[in-house]
């Protein structure tokens, strides 16, 4: 599915208590999944999760995308997965993984900063367009020690993740003008699926929708869509003292 339609219809309300691990899987780097990378997000009480094998065809997984989107953190090993290789006589080069590198930049797009995590075990130079993000450095030969610096990093991390959000809640809560707000009160929370408003009403969804409160799921098909509010619409409820209704009536 192409990362656009996924982004805009597949979207959840809450974050699933997961890391989503991007790395090369194979043999040689089995044993730092398994004996740091695991252990390590297990320490931080979240679930490692991964997507082994790739669905043949020319589309990008759902399970990759899911993760990427919907995972509390979001990790991406980036380090080398080749031997040095002859490209000319005089020239001997070095690859990154290519999907995972691809996987980072939807990251980069779809995530907050502090939500992503970007691990290697080497220190050359890396691509351009990622330079300005710190990439963490770990001898995974040394295990006990990866494990625990890798744990810190990712519970270190919920600390800047609540601050950003912090911020971003008081920030959109504040953009509110009072139709909003009423909107807000008199819906609380629930999904719907109108399709006929008037031009006010059209107005405040749109304004919602630009501030990510809202999204719209059009996965039903036949042209069918339904509103639902973003875990930011649902902090900025909270924000303004509303009572949100039940979850079996959102």
């Amino acid at each position: 599915m192409y990362p656009y339609d996924f982004f805009t219809q597949y979207r959840v309300d809450q974050l699933v208590d997961q890391v989503f691990v991007g790395m090369w899987f194979d043999q040689e780097h089995k044993p730092r999944y398994d004996n740091v990378i695991v252990k390590a997000i297990k320490n931080a009480n979240l679930k490692p999760y991964r997507v082994d094998q790739p669905v043949s065809g020319d589309s990008i997984p759902i399970n990759i995308l899911q993760g990427i989107l919907n995972s509390k953190i979001v990790l991406f090993d980036v380090s080398y997965i080749t031997s040095e290789i002859s490209i000319s006589p005089s020239v001997k080069k070095r690859f990154r993984n290519a999907n995972v590198m691809y996987e980072l930049g939807l990251a980069h797009a779809w995530r907050l900063p502090e939500e992503i995590i970007v691990i290697r075990d080497d220190e050359d130079s890396l691509p351009f367009d990622v330079t300005t993000f710190r990439a963490h450095k770990y001898d995974f030969n040394n295990v006990d020690s990866s494990i625990n610096q890798l744990s810190k990093v990712i519970t270190d991390s919920f600390s800047e993740i609540n601050r950003a959000k912090s911020l971003m809640v008081e920030r959109a809560a504040k953009s509110l003008d009072s139709r909003c707000i009423n909107f807000i009160f008199s819906n609380r929370g629930r999904y719907f699926s109108e399709t006929k408003y008037d031009p006010v009403t059209a107005n405040i969804i749109n304004r919602l929708l630009d501030l990510r409160i809202l999204w719209i799921d059009t996965s039903g098909g036949g042209g069918s869509y339904a509103y639902h509010w973003t875990e930011l619409g649902r902090d900025v409820i909270k924000y303004h003292k509303i009572e949100p209704c039940p979850k079996n009536e959102s």
